[in-house]
């Protein structure tokens, strides 16, 4: 697995097509497969491929670390969450320039305009 994520390196965020495109190459098992979807979704939100490369040492490390894990986890999702937080404050700063410019919000914006309000 190790290997498999240097070969793509860190260039940009992992992706499905560069799952595709490992499994192309070699005969992965489900086991991989699935570590490597839940890496991709840890990669696209964020983190950085040490801490991934980190997480993956710690996996095959064995049970002992998964209090490690766990703390990584909680640590990312925090991050995750402000992020949104982050963005969704930026995109109410933007619908409204849009609106304030004659432009149309959509109706994507009523469903978050209700969600932040909860």
């Amino acid at each position: 697995m190790t290997r498999a994520l240097e070969a793509v390196g860190d260039d940009g965020p992992l992706s499905v097509e560069v799952i595709h495109r490992l499994t192309d190459l070699a005969v992965y098992d489900a086991e991989a497969v699935r570590r490597l979807v839940f890496l991709t979704r840890m990669r696209l939100s964020g983190m950085p491929m040490r801490d991934l490369q980190h997480y993956i040492s710690l996996v095959d490390a064995g049970q002992d670390t998964v209090p490690e894990r766990l703390d990584m986890l909680l640590e990312h999702r925090d991050i995750i969450r402000r992020r949104i937080r982050e963005l969704t404050l930026s995109l109410a700063a933007t619908e409204h320039k849009i609106t304030t410019y004659g432009g149309s919000t959509g109706p994507d914006v009523a469903a978050l305009d209700t969600a932040t309000e909860l």
